[in-house]
């Protein structure tokens, strides 16, 4: 199942909504996939999924069971059989254990369980949960979809305004301090908690807390013993993820991540199918051929040239309006790729998330962004406010005078957010909000574009590898002060080499786009070589990676900018005018422009 909707009125005479309420969306009309209406007495639910006998679904006399992504059984949990789990048996579990269900099963979900009985419903999010759900509690009813533009798409009236704050923000921190949306009245269900329903009460609480998980995390593990368990634990872990997924594509890169998994598969899938994407001399093209010639796999590039650039504009709108307001344009890549991909299979397996708990957060620019770095750093969050506030009024992309009105109510946002404003210190900061939320609002815009074309399996971002590798001395949280030398630094990626060689030695002999063969790491004999080769590498492939579509994102905004020059919210001039020197500002903020015009969302 990659989308949902769901009505539920108090009343047993409830004004059902459209049945159309996707199908009637020009994005929705391209797509492959069958629809289940289940009418209720108090309301109607609806799924979308690519495959009629998708399992995430169940509906029978009393429960209705939609499962948002993927669960599996915990290995170390007390359920004995290690698999994926479906929506019967969800339900199953549901029912023996309640709402400790989510100590029993883990991976990248959001589960809705309605009971037609008692008109009740419990909602559960994983603890690092990237397939979000929105929400309103309106009058007498309870909506609920994975979809912020179906809310829109429900009632012309009810949620027909934009909300500002939200918007300044995102254009301030790059996602919403409050839980809230860019449409007012709808919010979304956090990581971590349990939204529950019952006779016209909504509550959403709180299950699992990252900072009593892991303010007194420490290194209890020694090297050797602590690979051991991770390897073990991976190896498991790919097990169980490919368990119950027929039809898997595997990502394939330059980097450590998805060539770990290569070398754990062992291999298990050399006869599967590989595929990268990129431009022709990307060095993640030209890596992965190395690894794939080495090891004979069934390897696919997708060249992102002549045609990706012809289908440019058409696939840039698709990843917006399938990404809520937050995919940029530039997203325009997945959609091209997993497009195509979707007529042969229906998920892929990468590394997603598995450097972010590896590398300095020093290099992590895409979760943490100026502002941010400046809040997490701050002495005195007041002072740092307020020049972040200085700052967003000279730049002036957005209007001054919303900003000026909004600023109190941002600034208690700010206060309350426990991410940014908490009583850790240094590299503990970082470590909570890159893990408790900037890996959240940077994955969350690729989960949500591939959503109706593939679903993405990432055995990195699970919570039981997690547990463990904060036990061992390999994260960067334990290695905050090796940020000034670039040796240490190197030897960071130690960890990878470790687990690449001992079940791979072909692949620790390929060089990485780190600028160095993984075995390098391993001996101090080696060390010549790697200074050698990191130092002869490394311009070359940080020029060739620096490919950013901006010709593409020009044209795109050149075709758009008479129904954006008009607004008054957002001054078009001075973003257009520090197009070049604010790329990314610009993307993201014509992006949503064009997310909000084209869902008639008014100001």
């Amino acid at each position: 199942m990659f989308d949902f909707f769901v009505e539920i009125e108090k009343n047993s005479d409830p004004h059902l909504m459209d049945r159309m309420i996707f199908d009637k969306r020009k994005e929705y009309q391209e797509l492959v996939y069958s629809t289940k209406f289940i009418d209720i007495v108090n309301g109607r639910l609806i799924a979308l999924s690519k495959n009629e006998k998708d399992g995430s679904v169940l509906d029978h006399n009393d429960y209705t069971v939609f499962i948002y992504g993927y669960c599996f059984t915990r290995l170390e949990g007390e359920i004995k059989e290690k698999k994926r789990l479906f929506a019967k048996e969800i339900l199953d579990i549901f029912l023996d254990k309640g709402k400790e269900i989510t100590s029993l099963i883990k991976g990248s979900y959001s589960i809705l369980i309605y009971n037609k009985k008692l008109n009740s419903l419990n909602l559960f999010t994983d603890e690092l949960n990237l397939r979000n759900v929105y929400y309103a509690d309106i009058d007498d009813k309870l909506i609920l979809s994975s979809s912020l533009s179906a809310f829109k798409a429900y009632s012309e009236i009810e949620f027909s305004k934009v909300n500002l704050k939200s918007v300044i923000e995102y254009s301030l921190f790059d996602f919403d301090l409050n839980n809230e949306t860019f449409i007012e009245k709808v919010k979304t269900v956090p990581p971590g908690h349990h939204l529950s329903y019952y006779e016209g009460i909504l509550k959403v609480n709180q299950y699992w807390n990252i900072f009593k998980e892991f303010e007194s995390v420490k290194p209890v593990l020694k090297s050797e013993e602590a690979i051991n368990k991770v390897d073990r634990l991976l190896k498991d872990n790919l097990s169980l993820y490919l368990s119950g997924s027929d039809g898997t594509a595997f990502a394939l890169t330059g980097g450590y991540d998805s060539r770990t998994n290569l070398a754990l598969l062992n291999g298990k899938f050399d006869n599967g199918y590989y595929f990268s994407y990129g431009r022709e001399e990307n060095y993640d093209i030209q890596v992965a051929r190395m690894v794939a010639d080495k090891l004979k796999l069934n390897y696919n590039p997708f060249i992102l040239e002549n045609n990706f650039e012809d289908t440019f504009d058409k696939n840039a709108i698709r990843a917006i309006d399938f990404g809520d307001g937050i995919a940029e344009m530039n997203r325009a890549n997945y959609v091209y790729v997993f497009k195509k991909m979707s007529k042969q299979f229906n998920y892929i397996l990468t590394g997603l998330f598995g450097s972010e708990l590896i590398k300095r957060p020093t290099s992590l620019g895409g979760y943490i962004n100026k502002n941010v770095k400046s809040v997490l750093l701050s002495q005195n969050i007041s002072k740092t406010f307020e020049e972040i506030i200085t700052d967003a009024k000279k730049k002036a992309f957005i209007s001054p005078e919303l900003i000026e009105k909004y600023k109190d109510e941002i600034y208690l946002n700010l206060e309350k957010n426990p991410y940014l404003n908490n009583d850790y210190k240094g590299a503990l900061k970082f470590f909570f909000y890159t893990t408790g939320k900037g890996i959240l609002k940077y994955f969350m815009k690729e989960i949500k574009v591939e959503r109706p074309y593939i679903t993405n399996l990432h055995p990195y971002l699970d919570i039981e590898f997690i547990y463990l590798l904060m036990k061992t001395p390999f994260p960067w949280l334990y290695n905050w002060d090796t940020r000034k030398s670039q040796w240490e630094n190197l030897k960071i990626h130690k960890f990878y080499a470790l687990l690449i060689n001992r079940n791979n030695k072909k692949l620790a002999n390929i060089i990485s786009t780190h600028a160095y063969k993984p075995k390098y790491l391993l001996r101090k004999i080696y060390l010549p070589l790697l200074i050698v080769q990191y130092f002869y590498y490394r311009r070359k492939i940080k020029k060739i990676g620096d490919f950013t579509n901006k010709k593409l994102i020009w044209n795109f905004y050149k075709h758009r900018r008479e129904l954006l020059d008009l607004d008054s919210v957002f001054n078009n001039n001075l973003i257009k005018q520090n197009y070049k020197k604010h790329i990314m500002e610009f993307s993201k903020l014509v992006s949503l422009q064009v997310w909000l015009k084209k869902n008639n969302l008014k100001y």
